[in-house]
């Protein structure tokens, strides 16, 4: 599940990316990439557009009923409890 933390690493990573990478080819940054990313290809203006997206986005977690799609978002003090009913998952969303 997705945490502050998690989201604290993403926005450090962005940044360095950015930083210290945004000028450099595919065959440089390739074997960053997982593998299922191995082919993509991206810009210094896509990675700078994704790290304005998250230093930006809100992060909340909600209750998702699967059968409906019905979304509740919910606080939880630290980690969020295990769902009551059995169509229920815990989502992470991302507000921006």
């Amino acid at each position: 599940m997705l945490n502050s933390k998690h989201l604290a690493i993403v926005r450090a990573a962005l940044t360095y990316w950015d930083e210290e990478m945004g000028a450099e080819s595919h065959d440089v940054y390739r074997h960053y990439l997982h593998s299922r990313d191995k082919d993509t290809v991206f810009t210094p203006d896509d990675v700078a557009s994704v790290r304005s997206y998250f230093n930006a986005v809100d992060h909340r977690r909600g209750l998702l009923n699967v059968q409906t799609g019905k979304l509740l978002l919910v606080t939880f003090e630290d980690e969020p409890p295990v769902p009551k009913e059995p169509d229920q998952k815990i989502v992470s969303v991302l507000f921006h």
